[in-house]
């Protein structure tokens, strides 16, 4: 584990340093504050407590050398802490040239006692001024502005008491004791702290400001610092833990690991005690026993081998699975005979054990492992010690199991793609063969056979000549205002070349009028993008009053943002998205309910409008029997969705800048297909010559046209079903009529015949109508 310094490290950049040390206060040892501060406690006491402030006051005014022997007493009376380790009394200060301060440590309960700290915390004290400069200006704030000091000061101290074991204090400073004075003016030091406040956001910003305006070297400070150490060492290390949890890497450290014994070993006490961690990681319903991504990582255990651990694991799966509960085991002698694998701990030396269960939010994660050599050692009072660090192990069981998980499914994503729950099942398979081979075989193919293929798509009507008119309409408001700037340019510098210029943009405005094909040439794209900008810059360069008009009108033109320019294709696309997001809402709603009476996959493409395929069958929950009516359901739900997706376009016209219509088409396929996984694509696709040609003829069909009329098949406001034999329609007929009866559909049935296509003929076709909502 790294263990960050944060009083020893340096105080920042150079330039932070030089400009702390520039403004260095000036600072002098003095018992005055001190003895007020006694006089006030005298004056506010009564009985005991004022008796005892009077001989404090009378001894330090008898007996300067003693004085922080007698601030000790108050501290003492004043706080019973526990956890204070040290006290460090700062009795006088050098300048910033020798960066020494002279103080000495007093051990609390005792007078002039050499801690074993001292030396750590004085090196501290006195190696980091960056953290005095604070203390110094939280004195200025308190004595000048308030109470409400805006700085935060993070002051601690690690110690190595032993090879690989840290404890952790927090230095606290106590200024009541110090006094400063000041050669500023106190109204203009107040207003300037005030302003300081407003204007500066964060710390290291409040610190520069001032240190620019209310420097430090203006201020004397007389008295003495109080700093005292106090143990943190359990809090650090639970910080530790919880930090490194939550990291993002993926991968678990050993030194976490670590660090939770060192915490469990510090809340026993107990030294003869050792301790074995196992995450419950599983897979498709099952306990694994090791991540085998992580077999670097090896976890304290009382065992010494795979085999012995499956045995444990195998074990753990049948009495933790139902009922978790704690394994004791105070002598593993008496029980060797009854669970043959405690043998193998008994040959350890092993005489004790115990097998705690840990949960995190109420769900088993986890197992801790006590044992020891001493027989009968394990007493009840090992578990209530242990109890308070049983959800800080919860929460790394928990980051374990999370990340085993995760790097399954980052193997999936990516060796596959983006998955659904229907067909997760059989990727984790697959996944998991991959990690144990240890990525060095391929990715086994998946493939799912004999699966119903339901298809539907949702298109946006005339996309392309929208788009090409709105296009065309932006490029002729470009050429006249492009016209005007030329007219306009003219009439202050009668260059001829600007006529020729108007009459090439006039040219172009009536080509746009009249044949809209050129836009497909890019020619006037290059006429308005290079042609113009270049010919007008130098036209800037040459003559600089006409500078700010162009500027202008090139900014405009290059903005794709911009509304005077770009304003109908923007309209259109605004509306179109409007559109397309109300579509992809619906069709998440039918993706969402496919699965609710069997499993099924359902991908979905975006074109100018939205394409799905669904595809349902025993093969993807070989687990479930599946029955016909599951295929009528999804059929039913599919057509009940396309009306609701009409209606609901319907109601969007009014709030659209630009009218949009829809086509809606559905093609009724009643043989199964096999469809397989393709890894180059990251998709699946159809498997096979017959199957392809399904994907073929779903390809065509939204460019189907009537039989000798040439009519296109799909229409705004209706559904188009297409099918192959009157047998295929059977189903969507009885749906049809149940959507009549509830006045979604309107009565009238169209049955159509279509032009045969390359490679497709016999194709039929019905268009119904949807109801006014």
């Amino acid at each position: 584990m790294e263990h960050q310094n944060t009083i020893i490290a340096s105080a920042g950049s150079q330039d932070g340093w030089d400009a702390i040390e520039k403004c260095w206060p000036a600072l002098h040892f003095s018992s005055q504050a001190f003895e007020k501060f006694l006089q006030s406690r005298m004056n506010s006491k009564e009985g005991v407590l004022k008796s005892f402030y009077e001989l404090l006051h009378r001894l330090s005014l008898e007996n300067k050398d003693r004085v922080f022997d007698l601030a000790e007493e108050v501290f003492c009376l004043a706080d019973e802490n526990k956890h204070v380790v040290a006290r460090c009394y700062l009795a006088s200060f050098s300048d910033a040239d020798t960066g020494n301060f002279k103080s000495y440590c007093v051990e609390k309960g005792g007078s002039h006692a050499r801690h074993p700290l001292e030396k750590a915390i004085n090196h501290a004290l006195c190696s980091y001024k960056a953290k005095w400069e604070i203390i110094f200006y939280r004195k200025v704030w308190e004595e000048f502005a308030g109470p409400d000091a805006p700085f935060h000061l993070d002051f601690s101290l690690q110690v190595e008491t032993e090879p690989g074991r840290w404890h952790y204090w927090a230095i606290e400073s106590d200024s009541r004791f110090v006094e400063v004075t000041t050669t500023f003016n106190l109204q203009e030091c107040a207003r300037v702290l005030e302003e300081a406040d407003g204007q500066s956001p964060d710390q290291q910003s409040l610190l520069a400001y001032l240190r620019q305006h209310l420097p430090l070297h203006l201020f004397c400070f007389e008295g003495f610092f109080v700093c005292t150490a106090k143990d943190i060492t359990v809090g650090q290390l639970i910080r530790l833990i919880i930090n490194e949890a939550l990291a993002s890497d993926g991968h678990d450290k050993s030194d976490t690991w670590k660090t939770m014994l060192d915490l469990l070993e510090m809340a026993t006490s107990e030294d003869s005690m050792h301790y074995g961690f196992y995450p419950m990681l599983r897979l498709n319903e099952r306990f694994m026993f090791e991540d085998p991504a992580q077999a670097e990582v090896r976890l304290p255990s009382a065992w010494v081998n795979q085999e012995q651990q499956q045995e444990l694991y195998n074990f753990l799966e049948q009495v933790f699975r139902h009922e978790p509960r704690i394994i004791w085991l105070k002598s593993i002698a008496e029980k060797s005979w009854k669970y043959p694998y405690l043998k193998n701990l008994e040959d350890k030396g092993i005489q004790s054990y115990m097998l705690v269960p840990v949960n995190h939010s109420g769900v088993f994660v986890g197992a801790l492992e006590v044992f020891t050599a001493a027989p009968d050692a394990l007493a009840k009072t090992i578990l209530l010690k242990l109890e308070p660090c049983l959800p800080l192990l919860g929460i790394l069981f928990k980051t374990a199991v999370s990340r085993f998980q995760e790097r399954v499914e980052h193997v999936i994503k990516e060796q596959y793609t983006s998955l659904q729950p229907a067909v997760q099942w059989r990727f984790y398979e697959a996944a998991l063969n991959y990690i144990k081979a240890g990525g060095k075989q391929e990715v086994e193919d998946i493939y799912f056979e004999r699966v119903y293929p339901l298809y539907g798509a949702i298109d946006v009507r005339n996309s392309t000549v929208n788009r090409n008119n709105a296009l065309r309409d932006d490029y002729l408001v470009q050429l006249n205002a492009l016209t005007g700037l030329l007219r306009r340019l003219h009439q202050s510098v009668p260059l001829v070349l600007l006529n020729e210029k108007k009459f090439l943009c006039e040219q172009w405005i009536s080509i746009l009028e009249n044949n809209s094909d050129v836009l497909q040439t890019g020619e006037l794209a290059y006429f308005l993008e290079n042609a113009i900008p270049m010919f007008l810059q130098s036209f800037a360069s040459a003559y600089p009053e006409q500078c700010a008009i162009i500027e202008k009108f090139l900014n405009d033109l290059r903005d794709a943002t911009c509304e005077r320019f770009t304003g109908h294709q923007r309209k259109l696309e605004r509306s179109m998205n409007t559109v397309i997001g109300c579509i992809n809402r619906y069709v998440d709603l039918l993706k969402g309910g496919t699965s609710a009476d069997f499993p099924c996959f359902f991908e979905k493409f975006r074109t100018d409008g939205v394409e799905y395929d669904v595809y349902i069958g025993s093969s993807i929950a070989p687990g479930r029997a599946f029955y016909p009516l599951f295929i009528q359901n999804l059929r039913l739900r599919q057509l009940m969705n396309m009306v609701d997706i009409v209606t609901a376009v319907r109601l969007l016209k009014d709030s659209l800048e630009v009218d949009i219509e829809t086509t809606q088409l559905i093609f009724v396929h009643a043989y199964q297909i096999d469809i397989s996984f393709r890894k180059d694509e990251k998709r699946f696709d159809v498997e096979g010559a017959y199957n392809i040609r399904y994907h073929i003829l779903k390809k065509r069909i939204d460019k189907a046209v009537l039989k000798g009329t040439g009519e296109r098949l799909t229409l705004p406001g209706k559904i188009a079903i297409v099918y192959f034999t009157q047998k295929d329609l059977e189903d969507f007929l009885v749906h049809i009529r149940y959507l009549q009866q509830e006045e979604k559909i309107v009565p009238d049935i169209e049955y159509l015949n279509l032009e045969d296509m390359q490679g497709v003929t016999g194709l039929k076709a019905i268009r119904i109508t949807v109801a006014n909502p």
